[in-house]
């Protein structure tokens, strides 16, 4: 990944390759010239987010305060299911640690916190089947 931000091929084939010396440039970019970073394992905030960033704001003219659009359900199912039948494990890496993407996705993580905090605070709340129904 700290290749590929930094514009060089990111599926070369080759694990030998650290990303080390695309680390600094690929942290300053997220850091400072991405809008938005979504998290996998926060998933339905990332989402979230995403819809308080980019989902339709308005002005109302009544108390004059932004508003975006909800997400809907059926936005935080994934919609893009994997159909391979052999899922690649830590043991086929064959001892690769990936250090430098290590390292830049602690600074996704801190970035993504940054636009949370930055929005407000956290937006997704999960909800009931009756709530969802009213």
């Amino acid at each position: 990944m700290s290749r590929m931000l930094t514009g060089e091929p990111c599926a070369d084939g080759t694990l030998q390759l650290n990303g080390y010396d695309n680390l600094a440039a690929a942290i300053d970019i997220v850091l400072n010239e991405l809008d938005f970073v979504g998290l996998m394992e926060d998933w339905n905030e990332s989402i979230c987010q995403f819809h308080r960033l980019y989902g339709g704001k308005e002005v109302l003219p009544l108390d004059n305060k932004r508003r975006w659009n909800v997400p809907l359900q059926g936005e935080f199912s994934n919609k893009h299911k994997s159909t391979k039948s052999k899922i690649l494990g830590i043991k086929d890496l064959h001892g690769f640690k990936d250090v430098a993407d290590t390292v830049l996705y602690e600074a996704v993580k801190l970035k993504f916190e940054r636009m949370v905090d930055n929005g407000g605070g956290r937006c997704y709340r999960y909800m009931t089947w009756d709530e969802i129904k009213r």
